[in-house]
């Protein structure tokens, strides 16, 4: 079986997330770690992972992390559920009038690497009659907790193949 790409296999955290907690569309968003700014409020997140209606048209847009729930939650590091958008100060609607889909409500769960925030899993507008629960947002931190493994998994083998191709001692490339 071929090794999944980082995007399939945030896909299939979100899709089994949703199984848990049933949502209609949910998505991932990162910062950029080559271009973080020690000033959090001008960095730009990106929909590295979606699904539900307008996945496709929301995967590689960037959105400024001082906007939405989104935003709140990549800055504030906390969780956040939104029962009705509609009332919710922080609810950035930008997003649904470009992709045409209308959010009613929504969990946001920060995703960390060590003690840093470096994106958001959201879920969006719950299947059943229900809303999100305190029960949802602790199911949901489990798998933003497997998301961050993905990810560190990924940027260590990244690191790996640097380390490989340069000499630790002069930084020189290596002959092999």
């Amino acid at each position: 079986q071929p090794e999944m790409s980082l995007g399939d296999n945030l896909v299939e955290v979100l899709r089994k997330a949703a199984e848990f907690v049933p949502a209609s569309a949910g998505s991932i968003l990162l910062d950029n770690p080559n271009e973080k700014l020690p000033d959090r409020r001008q960095n730009t997140l990106t929909f590295i992972a979606a699904f539900g209606e307008a996945a496709e048209e929301l995967l590689g847009r960037r959105v400024p992390s001082d906007r939405g729930i989104a935003g709140h939650v990549y800055l504030t590091g906390s969780a956040y559920t939104a029962p009705d958008v509609r009332e919710d100060s922080f609810f950035y609607s930008e997003i649904d009038r470009g992709t045409r889909y209308t959010t009613e409500s929504l969990v946001a769960i920060p995703i960390r690497i060590g003690a840093e925030v470096c994106g958001v899993l959201e879920l969006i507008n719950r299947r059943d009659s229900r809303e999100f629960s305190e029960q949802d947002r602790h199911l949901l931190e489990i798998f933003a907790s497997y998301i961050s493994v993905s990810i560190q998994n990924v940027l260590d083998g990244r690191h790996a193949l640097e380390v490989a191709k340069r000499d630790n001692l002069t930084g020189l490339f290596n002959d092999r």
